[in-house]
């Protein structure tokens, strides 16, 4: 084997294992970061769920008022709701909308 071959591989080697380490601590870091601002998010309270289009009794009256045939347009227009979102409230199913 000739002695400048072998400084030479020693060196790659040297190199190599200093550009892995900096590529391992830069993925941690880069890891990192969105943790950090999932934490500053949940100590501001920012993320919390979508606040009610309307409460539990507005969705009874709208249920019982879109049952006795009144139309939807004036309904939507008067609880201030999509037409979608009466659609669902009034159909029973989840109303997260």
């Amino acid at each position: 084997m000739n002695p400048a071959t072998a400084d030479t591989s020693i060196v790659t080697n040297l190199l190599l294992s200093v550009m892995r380490a900096f590529a391992e601590f830069e993925r941690v870091l880069i890891r990192g970061r969105p943790r950090e601002r999932i934490a500053m998010g949940n100590q501001r309270d920012a993320y919390r769920s979508r606040k009610k289009a309307l409460s539990d009794g507005r969705i009874v009256e709208l249920r019982r008022r879109a049952e006795a045939l009144e139309p939807k347009t004036a309904l939507t227009h008067e609880f201030g709701i999509s037409r979608a979102c009466a659609r669902v409230m009034v159909s029973g199913r989840q109303h997260s909308i």
